[in-house]
């Protein structure tokens, strides 16, 4: 064994070891805090990983849009007043309507991945 592999063992009894003469109380007290602390980090990982990919997914939507908008010869200068991808018409508001202008689909969507998420 390493001898990093032996520092670690001997803290580990160590701790052990005051950790078998707390009194019953401080167990307990100790064993929840250390389960509400490893299950915080878990939860604040886990957020992180899903914001890490909710950030690469629209991403992803972001380019194909404005690879698509390119294709169709639109531009940021020549876009007109109906243009809903650059709109905040057709968002969710204050009621909760997801109804957008007329002719478009709610939103504002294109067909893309995340249309049909509720």
């Amino acid at each position: 064994m390493s001898e990093q592999g032996q520092e670690r063992k001997e803290r580990y009894r160590r701790v052990r070891s005051e950790f078998d003469d707390l009194e019953t109380e401080d167990k307990v007290l100790f064993l929840m805090e250390a389960a509400v602390s490893t299950i915080a980090r878990g939860v604040d990982e886990f957020g992180r990983a899903v914001s890490d990919e909710l950030n690469k997914a629209f991403s992803r939507r972001a380019e194909r849009r404005r690879r698509h908008d390119e294709g169709s010869g639109k531009t940021a200068a020549g876009s007109s007043e109906n243009d809903t991808s650059s709109s905040t018409e057709g968002t969710m508001g204050s009621t909760g309507s997801t109804s957008g202008p007329s002719g478009s689909a709610p939103n504002g969507s294109d067909g893309g991945e995340f249309d049909n998420i509720p």
